[in-house]
C-alpha cells in the first residue's frame, strides 16, 4: 500500500494524522505501507523506491482542498487514467480520506474509486480485511466474461464497510437552475455514515517518525484530545471531529516518556488544548522530566498562570489566539462565545511573562459583516498590543487574516462567500489601520485561492472536468469554469435555502 500526501514532504510529515495512519497499516503484519509525496523525486516510494504503480493501493490523506490538483499531478506523472472509470483491472486502487474529503468527497469523485469518511484508524483495518477478500476479483477472467469488470464487483463489497464511500455507484440529477435534483443508488447504502473512534486512548496518535525536516522537527508531538467543545459556527474540524474526546492523562503520560526519549521539547495537539482538563498537570510532567512544552491552540478565558509558565520556562516564543473578529457582537454570531475583555485578560497573563511574540487570527468576508466590522480589528489589535507591551520589552505581534470560506456539513454550510473585491477591499482597509501601529506583522491568504477553495468545498461532481481543465491549464479556475459553461457565482454567492439538496446530502 502506498499511502501518499498530495503536499511537500515538510507539509506532509508536519502531519499527525498522517502518521498516525502510517502507524496504524503497518502494524499490520499482513500489510507494508510506504510512503509518497509531491516532491518525491524521482515519483517513487520514500521506503524501498517502488514505481506507484506497483502497489495494489494508493491513498491519498487530503486535509486541504488546494491539494486537490496536486492528485491529478501525481496520477498523471504515475501514468495512470486520472478518471476511474478509465482505470482497468490492472492498475491500483485509489482511495482517500481526510477531513477535506470526509466533508465533500464530490468534486472528486470521477478521480477516487472509493473514499474513507471519518476518523481512519478502525475503518483502515476494515477496509483491508475486506480488500483481502476481494483481491483476486480485481483481476477475474470470469467477471470479465460476465460482461462485468473485477474492479466493480470488488468495489461493491468494499462499499459495504460502514464509512466506505463509492462515488460510482451513486447518480446525481440536477435541475435546470444548477442544484441536484436527486441523489438515487442502487448497489450501496442510502447514506453513507461517517465513522469516528469512540476511545482515541485505544490507538496511539503521536510521532512515530522523527525527522529535522518538518515544520516541528525539534518537537515529539502528542494528540490530548479530539474534536471541539465549543461548536463554532464555521469551523470544520469541531463538526467533522465530533463529538468532543479527550486523552486519559495515563496515556498522555506514557507517550510523554517516550516522547522525551527522543526529544526535549514535547508539542500537543489538539483543536483546544487548554480545555484539556487536566493540561496543567499535563504540561507539569514534561517540566519534571526537564523537557519543554509547546502548545498549539490556546482559548481566551482558559489560560491560567501556570499554563503559561510552563510555556514561559520552556521559552516558547510565541503565543497564539483566535479573536476572529474585532466585535464581540459580531463574534457571537458565530458561536464563538468569548468576549473582549476574556480576550484582554488572558493577554495580560501573557504580559507577566516572557513569551514575547503574540499570533493573532482573524476572519473577514463574515455574515452580516461591514467595513467598521474590519475598522474593530484594528482597535482590537491596538488594545491588545497596548497591554501585551505594558510591562516588558515589545515583541512582534503577528496579525493574520483568512477569508471566510463556507465549508460542508457545519452550520454555515449555506452561506454566501463574500466576492473577491470586497475582500480585497477590506484587506487594504485592514492594513491601512495597521499602519501606524509598531511591532505589527500583517499576513494574510490569498483571496484568490480562497476562492477557489469555497467551489471545492461545497462543490458537486461537474467540478471534475474543471478540475482536469485548471490542473493542465496550470491552475486558472476561472477559465476552466468558463470552458465547462459554470459560474463562479453559482457556487460562492448565492444562499442556499433549507429545501436544498446539497451534493454531499447522501453523506451522514
Amino acid at each position: 500500500m502506498l499511502l501518499v500526501y498530495p503536499n511537500s514532504y515538510f507539509v506532509g510529515m508536519s502531519n499527525l494524522g498522517f502518521q498516525a495512519i502510517y502507524y496504524q497499516l503497518n502494524q499490520r503484519p499482513d500489510t507494508y505501507c510506504q510512503r509518497l509525496f509531491l516532491d518525491s523525486s524521482p515519483l517513487v516510494s520514500l521506503e524501498k523506491g517502488w514505481p506507484v504503480n506497483n502497489f495494489d493501493i494508493i491513498a491519498f490523506s487530503i486535509p486541504f482542498e488546494l491539494d486537490y490538483l496536486n492528485i491529478l499531478k501525481i496520477l498523471d506523472l504515475a501514468a495512470i487514467p486520472l478518471k476511474g472509470a478509465e482505470r482497468s483491472d490492472g492498475y491500483p486502487l485509489i482511495i482517500a480520506g481526510g477531513i477535506a474529503v470526509s466533508a465533500n468527497p464530490e468534486p472528486l469523485s470521477e478521480f477516487i474509486d472509493l473514499f474513507v469518511l471519518g476518523e481512519g484508524e478502525e475503518v483502515v483495518h476494515e477496509l483491508i480485511d475486506a480488500y483481502k477478500a476481494v483481491r483476486s476479483q480485481l483481476s477475474s477472467p470470469k467477471h470479465r466474461q460476465a460482461g462485468r469488470t473485477g474492479r466493480e464487483e470488488a468495489l461493491k463489497k468494499l462499499a459495504e464497510v460502514e464509512g466506505i464511500y463509492v462515488p460510482r455507484f451513486y447518480h446525481v440529477s440536477y435541475n435546470e437552475n444548477g442544484t441536484v435534483k436527486a441523489i438515487e443508488t442502487e448497489d450501496a447504502p442510502g447514506k453513507v455514515r461517517r465513522r469516528w473512534v469512540k476511545d482515541i486512548d485505544r490507538y496511539r496518535t503521536a510521532s512515530h517518525i522523527l525527522t529535522k525536516g518538518t515544520e516541528f522537527g525539534d518537537m515529539y508531538l502528542i494528540e490530548i484530545s479530539r474534536g471541539c467543545s465549543e461548536n463554532c459556527y464555521f469551523c470544520l474540524a469541531g463538526y467533522a471531529y465530533r463529538p468532543w474526546r479527550v486523552r486519559s492523562l495515563e496515556k498522555v503520560f506514557q507517550e510523554i516518556e517516550e516522547g522525551r526519549k527522543h526529544r526535549e521539547r514535547i508539542g500537543f495537539i489538539s483543536t483546544l488544548a487548554s480545555r484539556h482538563p487536566q493540561i496543567e498537570k499535563i504540561c507539569s510532567k514534561v517540566l519534571e522530566t526537564k523537557g519543554k512544552v509547546s502548545l498549539a491552540s490556546l482559548r481566551p478565558g482558559t489560560l491560567s498562570k501556570t499554563l503559561i509558565e510552563a510555556m514561559d520556562r520552556s521559552g516558547q516564543r510565541t503565543l497564539t489566539l483566535a479573536p476572529e473578529t474585532g466585535k464581540e457582537a459580531l463574534r457571537r454570531t458565530l458561536n464563538k462565545n468569548v468576549s473582549d475583555e476574556e480576550i484582554l485578560k488572558s493577554v495580560e497573563l501573557v504580559a507577566d511573562f516572557t513569551v514575547p511574540n503574540l499570533r493573532l487570527y482573524f476572519i473577514i468576508g463574515l455574515p452580516g459583516e461591514d467595513d467598521d466590522d474590519i475598522v474593530a480589528i484594528a482597535d482590537l489589535v491596538g488594545k491588545i498590543r497596548k497591554r501585551l507591551f505594558v510591562s516588558k520589552k515589545p515583541g512582534k505581534i503577528t496579525v493574520s487574516v483568512n477569508p471566510f470560506v463556507p465549508k460542508a456539513s457545519t452550520s454555515f454550510q449555506g452561506m454566501r462567500m463574500e466576492e473577491g473585491k470586497t475582500l480585497s477591499r477590506r484587506l487594504k482597509i485592514l492594513k491601512k489601520e495597521l499602519r501606524n501601529l509598531k511591532n505589527i506583522n500583517f499576513i494574510h491568504e490569498s483571496v484568490k485561492w480562497s476562492l477557489w477553495q469555497g467551489i471545492l468545498s461545497r462543490g458537486d461532481r461537474r467540478l471534475g472536468n474543471v478540475l482536469l481543465s485548471t490542473y493542465r491549464w496550470e491552475g486558472d479556475w476561472r477559465r476552466a469554469l468558463r470552458e465547462e459553461g459554470l459560474d463562479e457565482s453559482f457556487y460562492l454567492r448565492r444562499g442556499r435555502s433549507a429545501e436544498e439538496i446539497f451534493p454531499w446530502a447522501h453523506l451522514d
